[in-house]
């Protein structure tokens, strides 16, 4: 007599379904930039865990000091494998959160970016330790950092070898000059400089005269010698201002290598009206008299790939007439992923 067998005991006796290895790299690597749906897929299999873990621990960004000493016990387990790094510890009650001495943070072997907020380091080797401990940095943010005490420095031209950018927003930037001076940086390109009362001229232009620099941005431009300290800047390394963004009732300035004329009367000009979590508002202002094929259209994107606005996925800039607004949507090169809207509709503001 034949044995019958319904369909759901069919299905709970059947094996489960195997994917071969690189379709399972595959699937996970379409959600490396939605963490929720990692976390789920490291509950699936352990096959998932080490390619699921290998894009939650790529970008790591911690705030807040109750995070950071979670952050702290757990770092042998994922340390190697952080490739972008945001240490954001700045305290309500004052500039800097105190960097204990116990916090060893040499185990960050393949950084490319570093970015630290508010912290100050026991000395300058705790600070150097963890810079020579990534040689493939190519990127660093420095806002409010600094060590209590100096200690002999560590330098080896192996400690950055494929350093580009550098962006320096200190309240006390001397030590960071400083230190960075008696580095050899030889790819060190772009530099940030937000300027502060505390900042001198000639710490700032010995700090700039050693680097082969093509791009660099400063501000604010309400401080006093702006123009003197711009001027020797441009002097020194045959850069000239391309374009310039109005941020937070100041004016920063964008310097790179001359253009060859007459694209070097295409600046476009950026005035920020609002910027949320995500997105940024900008005016934008044309040059008058200058055909379109003359504009700089990539001093405008230089300006949105600033460190300032790295969290911006949507650029919304807002144009004075439709042409304007086909002409930026055409001609805009956008040099990541994020996205360019252009309105000449004034409901938009």
């Amino acid at each position: 007599m034949p044995v019958t067998v319904n369909s759901d005991a069919r299905v709970a006796m059947s094996p489960a379904p195997e994917l071969p290895p690189e379709v399972v790299d595959a699937i996970i690597d379409r959600c490396a930039s939605d963490t929720a749906t990692l976390w789920n897929c490291i509950l699936v299999a352990k096959e998932w865990v080490p390619r699921s873990r290998t894009h939650i621990f790529r970008h790591m960004h911690v705030q807040g000091h109750s995070s950071f000493h979670r952050f702290l016990k757990r770092l042998p387990a994922f340390g190697p494998g952080v490739h972008s790094l945001t240490l954001d510890l700045t305290p309500h009650t004052s500039p800097y959160y105190k960097m204990g001495t116990q916090a060893d943070l040499s185990s960050f072997t393949s950084l490319t970016l570093l970015s630290l907020h508010g912290i100050e380091f026991p000395n300058s080797h705790a600070f150097a330790q963890l810079m020579a401990s990534s040689p493939t940095l190519e990127n660093v943010i420095l806002v409010d950092v600094r060590w209590s005490e100096s200690s002999e420095r560590l330098g080896t031209i192996e400690s950055f070898p494929r350093l580009r950018e550098l962006h320096i927003s200190c309240i006390h930037p001397e030590p960071i000059f400083d230190w960075f001076r008696h580095h050899d940086l030889p790819e060190l390109h772009h530099v940030g400089l937000t300027l502060c009362p505390a900042s001198s001229d000639p710490q700032i232009l010995g700090f700039l005269a050693k680097l082969p620099l093509d791009h660099l941005e400063i501000g604010p431009h309400d401080t006093e010698g702006f123009r003197t300290l711009v001027a020797s800047i441009s002097a020194q390394h045959g850069l000239t201002v391309h374009s310039k963004m109005y941020y937070d009732l100041t004016v920063y300035e964008f310097l790179r290598r001359p253009l060859p004329s007459p694209l070097s009367a295409g600046t476009l000009i950026t005035s920020m009206i609002r910027l949320t979590p995500t997105s940024l508002f900008c005016d934008l202002e044309f040059p008058s008299r200058v055909p379109v094929e003359f504009y700089d259209w990539t001093g405008l994107d230089y300006i949105f790939n600033s460190w300032r606005f790295r969290k911006v996925r949507r650029f919304v800039l807002l144009c004075s007439s439709p042409l304007q607004e086909r002409t930026v949507r055409s001609n805009l090169p956008i040099s990541n992923r994020r996205g360019v809207l252009a309105f000449s509709d004034m409901r938009f503001r």
